[in-house]
């Protein structure tokens, strides 16, 4: 049973496709980061507000005990994919 029948509008589902990974996603750099672009552009704001809500949220690095070097090496991507959505996100969620 998909989200339309049980009711969800259409600009929700929209974006949660927008925010979720394809099954086929492998996880490299270059993908992601086709990904965060792709949000951005989409003139989506929902998806661009949730998805800028979840990379502040992954760029809190006090919510890892004890973070490692890779650990910094994603909150680098995420910082990045931070400055692409930046123009894009809502205004009050700007900090």
């Amino acid at each position: 049973m998909g989200l339309k029948s049980l009711g969800c509008p259409q600009h929700i589902i929209d974006a949660i496709e927008l925010v979720t990974h394809s099954p086929d996603y492998k996880g490299g750099y270059g993908e992601y980061m086709e990904k965060i672009n792709k949000i951005a552009h989409s003139e989506n704001q929902l998806a661009i507000d949730v998805k800028w809500g979840d990379l502040t949220h992954n760029t809190d690095m006090s919510r890892i005990p004890n973070p490692t070097e890779k650990d910094y090496q994603r909150q680098e991507k995420y910082f990045k994919s931070k400055e692409i959505l930046r123009p894009f996100v809502s205004d009050y969620l700007r900090a």
